[in-house]
């Protein structure tokens, strides 16, 4: 309880972490002694401005956070050793990075200039990560896994599609993941039902390895797909 015998009509919060939701209700009691409880309510705080113009740049030692704010200029924020890492991936306060021999490591990015490790969730030789509302997607060797972020410190897999070659990279777009899979070429899975994906479409293509969806920003939006081989 944050206030007991309180007869304001505001109450003023303090010490509020970024990209955190938060949830209160009210329950207020007359001067007769009537009770009346109120729905739960919630409010989400806005991402650390630091974190809203950051990239993260990962390799063999692990990964830089830079600001990019001005992209000229760039500057180092800080610098995490998350050892050989095959992809990393932001979302509001936290870092996925996908780290073949320990798994998916979490970082918590609260303080953007001391990042600090959350949890490794393990999956076995995760390549590419891609969040999608509140899950992640991460290739695998032979397909992708579905997880469930919703409850940072309970993350649960909740799907998986499983593929004929290497899957290395995938990108997402209206409730269909793209995912390059090696000799197999691009596989195309539908997500409308998150816990039992469905692959529609199939492109063939030798050693696909990069999948890339760009919206341009024309009115009448036009989707391009860059497949790299």
């Amino acid at each position: 309880m944050l206030e007991k015998n309180y007869n304001a009509t505001s109450y003023q919060l303090n010490d509020l972490k970024y990209s955190t939701t938060y949830y209160w209700k009210i329950i207020a009691k007359d001067i007769h002694g009537s009770v009346s409880i109120g729905e739960i309510c919630s409010f989400t705080t806005t991402i650390n401005p630091i974190l809203q113009n950051s990239i993260a740049v990962y390799g063999s030692d692990g990964f830089i956070l830079y600001n990019i704010e001005d992209p000229y200029n760039p500057s180092v924020i800080s610098y995490f050793d998350t050892a050989n890492t095959y992809n990393v991936t932001l979302k509001g306060n936290y870092a996925f990075a996908a780290v073949p021999n320990l798994g998916l490591i979490i970082i918590d990015l609260s303080d953007p200039y001391n990042p600090t490790q959350l949890s490794i969730y393990d999956v076995i030789n995760p390549k590419s990560i891609k969040i999608y509302n509140d899950y992640a997607f991460v290739t695998i060797d032979y397909g992708v896994i579905i997880l469930d972020i919703s409850d940072i410190n309970n993350i649960q897999q909740v799907g998986q599609f499983d593929t004929q070659s290497y899957s290395v990279s995938l990108d997402i777009k209206d409730n269909c993941v793209y995912v390059a899979d090696h000799s197999n070429g691009l596989v195309v899975i539908d997500i409308s039902d998150i816990t039992n994906p469905n692959q529609i479409g199939k492109f063939t293509i030798d050693n696909a390895s990069k999948v890339l969806i760009k919206n341009n920003y024309a009115p009448d939006f036009d989707t391009k797909m860059a497949i790299f081989g």
